[in-house]
């Protein structure tokens, strides 16, 4: 992995950690920041594999409020939904030119591992 892609993912850890989830634990010892970015990824690693958003749902980027904030602080959730605004009143890419969970714009996975 590369280490933009690990800093991401360090980032998201962290995040997550931030808003306290204490959700069901994907894994047997799974600490809760691992726990929440692991059904992250459980949720939305569809994204790497298809862009059927009518079969699958909407992308972690287009989300609403409540949705964004099972996965991230507050101030990411605002973040990411004043860039979705953006870009529909631009109708174009404002800050994120990239898929926010696989850090490309052609997402592609093939061995995913998740650490805390």
């Amino acid at each position: 992995m590369s280490s933009i892609a690990v800093k991401q993912l360090s980032a998201l850890v962290v995040a997550a950690a931030a808003i306290g989830w204490t959700g069901m634990a994907v894994a047997a010892k799974a600490d809760p920041e691992t726990a929440v970015v692991a059904k992250l990824y459980e949720d939305f690693a569809w994204q790497a594999m298809t862009g059927q958003p009518d079969l699958f749902g909407q992308d972690v980027s287009h989300l609403n409020r409540r949705a964004l904030e099972q996965y991230f602080a507050p101030a990411l959730a605002d973040l990411l939904l004043q860039n979705a605004a953006c870009e529909v009143k631009y109708q174009g890419i404002c800050n994120l030119d990239f898929d926010l969970l696989f850090a490309s714009q052609d997402p592609l996975v093939s061995d995913l591992e998740i650490t805390a």
